[in-house]
């Protein structure tokens, strides 16, 4: 992917703001999937909001319509084109900007039931995706266990964020499955508990329901394979949360940090989805719809 010129963007805004002048444009974004898209959604509010557009939650009065999307949730792609022959009427109706981008698009799921007219975007939005790297890729070395085990990272209680962010930096910028694995991560990949990592998500979660203070790591992939590490630790009853995206090539924030009061299981539509949130009384639908990372963040979703 090409670099991003800043100052075309900054022309580009300046040029779409002239046009909109004395327009009551409005837009409406649409983030899907997962809520570690929020921050990207944030800041391109921020951007469209500099060209002269007003936000609405009302999709129908839109004249521009993103969809920030994930590829987290196996049905995320079922909701998006859900929406889509949604919001096809209301551009048949109105001539609506409808923008797709998120890690989905890097798929290439090609949304045709729009037609030639729409306008597509590549926004380099955070990597959250289910492939992962192939575990036997020949630019990885095989090395034998006593080489692993003196490699082996300790995974510490902590709860200061520049302690964790330093825990998290030891580890390699390219990991297989397997290395994360042998490391005592969870691992999560094609949507499901990576060897031995149910065990280790379980007795992570005896020992917050015991009261002990506890630290874990999860490892998730972006569809380029890229490891995103998410470290949380349980340390007098309150969630420290840590997202490691250093490794991601495409990712907008290298870090993401934020303390929880509490933990949600959600076993529905095949799925176990697990959350750290500050209201305990979030419903399953609710968590789909958070608006902020404050409120609550989603550690993994997997099959059941």
């Amino acid at each position: 992917m090409e670099a991003i010129n800043i100052e075309n963007q900054k022309e580009y805004i300046e040029t779409v703001k002239k046009l909109n002048e004395d327009k009551n444009v409005k837009y409406s974004i649409l983030t899907m999937g997962c809520q570690l898209n929020e921050n990207d959604s944030e800041k391109l509010s921020g951007m469209i909001e500099e060209m002269g557009y007003t936000r609405t939650e009302n999709i129908e009065e839109a004249d521009l319509i993103v969809f920030n999307t994930c590829c987290v949730r196996e049905n995320a792609e079922d909701k998006l084109f859900g929406k889509l022959g949604e919001v096809k009427k209301i551009k048949e109706k109105r001539g609506t900007i409808i923008a797709i981008g998120g890690c989905m698009m890097r798929k290439k799921i090609m949304a045709t039931i729009l037609g030639t007219a729409m306008l597509l975007t590549a926004v380099s939005f955070t990597g959250c995706g289910k492939s992962v790297k192939d575990s036997t890729s020949a630019k990885t070395e095989k090395t034998t266990k006593e080489t692993k085990r003196d490699e082996k990272i300790e995974i510490k209680i902590l709860s200061k964020y520049d302690q964790i962010k330093k825990l998290l930096s030891k580890y390699p910028k390219e990991m297989t499955a397997e290395d994360t694995s042998y490391q005592g991560i969870v691992v999560i990949e094609y949507d499901s508990f990576g060897k031995g990592s149910k065990k280790l998500w379980n007795q992570f979660l005896k020992n917050v329901k015991d009261h002990k203070d506890c630290a874990i790591v999860i490892c998730q992939y972006t569809v380029e394979g890229d490891p995103i590490l998410q470290y949380v630790s349980n340390v007098n009853g309150k969630f420290y949360y840590v997202e490691d995206s250093t490794r991601d090539a495409y990712g907008s924030e290298k870090y993401v940090q934020y303390t929880y009061d509490y933990y949600k299981i959600y076993k529905q539509d095949g799925h176990y989805t697990a959350i750290l949130t500050m209201d305990n009384k979030l419903t399953f639908d609710e968590a789909q719809d958070v608006r902020s990372l404050k409120t609550a963040i989603q550690l993994l979703d997997v099959k059941q």
